[in-house]
Order: C-alpha cells, then sequence, then structure tokens
C-alpha cells in the first residue's frame, strides 16, 4: 500500500500548479509508491487517476493469461517508461476517465514515485483551469499518438513481404539445380520449364485460382534448389526474398501445409 507523502517536502514554488491543484481538490492525495507497486492495474475499472510528480513509472501490458497474477513483474511486458518531475509531471491513469473503458495497461512504480491521486471529475475541471497540466497532457496524448503509429508502423513491416515483380526473358534460368533457394518464386504468368533430378522435365502455367509457387520447399529448409527452373516464354513472376519466410507463412499457410502433408506422404 502507498505511503501518505508530505508535499511540502518538494520544495514547490508558490506558484506551481501542483499546489493549485492540491488547493482545488481538499480530497486529493499525495501519495509515495515503493518500487514494484502497482498504481493502476490492467482490466480495472478506472475510479481514479494519478498526477506522477517525481519518479519514473513502467507501463506495462497485462498478463498474457487471466491466471497470471498482475501484481508480479513480467520482464518483457514493458509497453513504455514515464518519467516525471515538479516541473514536468505525467498524468497515469487518465484515459479511463474519459469513457467507461477498463484499464488498457497496468503502471508499476520504478523505485519510490510520488503521485497526486485525483477522482474522474477533477479531470475536466483541471482541463478548465490549469493551463500547463493542460498542455503537459496533451503532450501526453501526441507522443503516445507516435508510440502507436511506430508500432503499428513496425507490425505493418513485420508482416509484410519482401517482394518484388521480376520480368524473366525466355531462356532465363530463375534458379538452377545445386544452387541456394533463399528467393521464393510465384508465377503470375507465361510458361516455366523445369528440369527434375532425374533429368525429366515439365512446363509448368500458373494455375486458375492457385498460388504458382516454384520449388518452395527448399525456400523454408534454407537447402539447395533440387531443380532447375527455366522461362519457356517470358515470364512474370514475383520473388520473395529470404527474410519475409515467416511473412510467407502467415500470408499463405496452406503452402507449408501442403508441403508438410507431402513430407508425411
Amino acid at each position: 500500500m502507498p505511503d501518505t507523502f508530505d508535499i511540502s517536502s518538494l520544495g514547490l514554488p508558490p506558484e506551481s500548479e501542483i499546489l493549485a491543484v492540491l488547493a482545488r481538490f481538499p480530497h486529493a492525495k499525495a501519495l509515495r509508491f515503493s518500487d514494484d507497486e502497482l498504481l493502476v492495474r490492467a482490466g480495472h475499472k478506472g475510479e481514479e487517476f494519478y498526477l506522477l510528480i517525481r519518479g519514473t513509472c513502467l507501463v506495462e501490458l497485462p498478463p498474457p493469461s487471466p491466471e497470471e497474477h498482475q501484481d508480479k513483474r513480467q520482464p518483457g511486458n514493458e509497453l513504455s517508461i514515464l518519467h516525471a518531475s515538479p516541473e514536468k509531471p505525467v498524468f497515469v491513469g487518465e484515459m479511463a476517465c474519459f469513457g467507461d473503458g477498463l484499464r488498457s495497461a497496468s503502471v508499476r512504480s520504478s523505485m519510490n514515485t510520488v503521485a497526486l491521486r485525483l477522482e474522474p471529475e477533477d479531470l475536466h475541471t483541471m482541463l478548465e483551469r490549469f493551463p500547463k497540466l493542460t498542455r503537459a497532457l496533451c503532450e501526453q496524448f501526441s507522443e503516445r499518438l507516435q508510440d502507436l503509429n511506430d508500432r503499428l508502423r513496425r507490425h505493418r513491416a513485420h508482416l509484410a513481404m519482401r517482394a518484388e515483380q521480376r520480368f524473366i526473358e525466355p531462356g532465363a534460368l530463375l534458379f538452377e539445380r545445386g544452387k541456394p533457394g533463399d528467393t521464393l518464386y510465384q508465377l503470375v504468368d507465361g510458361a516455366v520449364e523445369i528440369e527434375h533430378e532425374d533429368g525429366t522435365t515439365e512446363v509448368l502455367r500458373p494455375g486458375r485460382g492457385e498460388m504458382s509457387f516454384l520449388d518452395a520447399r527448399c525456400y523454408f529448409t534454407g537447402g539447395n534448389h533440387t531443380q532447375t527452373a527455366r522461362a519457356k516464354s517470358m515470364v512474370i513472376a514475383v520473388a520473395v526474398a529470404p527474410e519475409s519466410r515467416e511473412a510467407v507463412v502467415r500470408n499463405f499457410p496452406h503452402l507449408l501445409l501442403r508441403l508438410l502433408g507431402e513430407n508425411e506422404g
């Protein structure tokens, strides 16, 4: 449990908006949270919010399963780090005050943290009467939006395949038997002659409604090609880079399942 804290020990200047907040909201409490103590818990209703005055807090994802205890820190669950000082206070748990939703993340004190505990309805008054704190809150929203955009970009990059469209002249090699199969080819248009290890050949054309991948097994295993592929006509193909293996699995899971099924057969 947090301890009460004597705000006068911070030596705030008389014009500080933090002192004005305490004067405006007599029910506000100055509290000191010890190391690893939670200020807010993910999944709980927002019945209060905090103005972090001094210290550092970790914003954490909720546990992956409801059975796991939130009070115990889970390394790797950290979303961001909040640093606060009397000159630059930080709002914590305020998002839940704008609606009736539940907390989407937990906030944990790192070392000792001093914060004012306030009630949800206090937030609207603060936005009307305390310009510096309002500006600080707007800056926080801006930083969170930027952080969210960065995360979305990283997520899209993680899901995306690095691929390029190639136009291949008749007679040109796509790949050769015995060479590393680090590029996956998807046939879009044209005809490709495949030469197998036993010397037999066949001509492949893109199937209607099918994904025509060439010698995909070696792409996933990192082995060498067991076939030679040569353009029999003008060929349009998509070449997928080796670092996109996981993205191929996510986008075309049936391809890997088919290869596994062939292996079992």
